[in-house]
Order: structure tokens, then C-alpha cells, then sequence
């Protein structure tokens, strides 16, 4: 297995690993297929402070992970959010832990100050997964999403770095 950064040549795999957790799953809110545009611009824009990585095993990319801005505000700009994503024939084989310390790692490189994550709240297996991380709950935001006619809510979680 190897962890590197995302670059141009993922665009193709960052979009048929995200489009399978939005057709299929409530993991990302977004209802709409995303143009080719937006992942290209994703790539392009995590560089640091705020990186993005691959998981890439035999040549295939099999997951994708991201530090993202937690609000578009300077006030934050010590705090970020994490996203972590795999191919479903991916999970269980220790690439999403590996993603994650690579993110941890990053986030004290970079000097950051806390990891944020927002799960769909009925997403026990990744809350557990933060959790098991050191991440802790700050709060549930109830009935503030809604995908496929369905009313959602996120967990929110946090991961102290200093």
C-alpha cells in the first residue's frame, strides 16, 4: 500500500469513488452527479495547508482522504475538516486507518490545531472509526440535511492536535 498525494492523474478515480457514495450511500450529501470540473478543481486546490492524499494499491487508486478548510472564515484557519473515502471493496483492509494517520500527521506538520469531522449521524461505523482515533463528540446539528426525500442529521466530532 502506498499513501500519496492526489494529483491530476485521480481525477477519473476520485470521481467513481465519490459518485458511489452518492448515488448509493447518505456518507455525502450531495444529491447530483458533479462535473469533472469540480474534482479536477478538488485536486487543485488541496495543497497545504490543507492536503489531499490517495491510497493506492498495485497502481489503483482504492481511497482518497482530504483536509479541508472548516469554515472559509481566518478565524478557523488553525482548524480543518477531515474526509476519508474508499471503494467499497476497499474497507476492512486497513487503508482507511492509514489515510487517517497520514491526515493526523499532516494536521500536526502543518501545525494545526483540532480535526473536525461531520458524519451523517446514522453513520455508526464512521463515528466509531473517529472515535476510535481519539476523536470525541461536540454536537449533533438534527434535521438539517435531506437527500432522497429524507431528513437528515450530522454528528460532529473532534480531534484535538494542541
Amino acid at each position: 500500500m502506498e499513501i500519496r498525494r492526489l494529483n491530476n492523474g485521480d481525477t477519473d478515480a476520485l470521481m467513481d469513488i465519490a459518485n458511489y457514495y452518492i448515488f448509493n450511500t447518505m456518507s455525502i450529501w450531495q444529491r447530483d452527479i458533479r462535473p469533472r470540473s469540480f474534482y479536477e478543481e478538488y485536486i487543485a486546490v488541496h495543497q497545504d495547508p490543507y492536503p489531499a492524499f490517495a491510497a493506492v494499491e498495485d497502481g489503483v487508486v482504492v481511497g482518497y482522504a482530504s483536509l479541508s478548510p472548516f469554515r472559509h472564515v481566518n478565524g478557523y484557519d488553525r482548524i480543518c475538516e477531515n474526509s476519508i473515502y474508499l471503494k467499497p471493496e476497499a474497507t476492512g483492509k486497513g487503508y482507511g486507518k492509514a489515510l487517517m494517520k497520514k491526515l493526523i500527521d499532516e494536521a500536526v506538520r502543518l501545525d494545526h490545531w483540532a480535526l473536525t469531522a461531520w458524519i451523517d449521524s446514522e453513520n455508526q461505523y464512521s463515528i466509531d472509526f473517529h472515535k476510535a482515533f481519539g476523536f470525541y463528540e461536540t454536537g449533533v446539528m438534527r434535521n438539517i440535511g435531506n437527500k432522497g426525500g429524507k431528513r437528515l442529521s450530522v454528528q460532529i466530532l473532534q480531534l484535538d492536535i494542541q
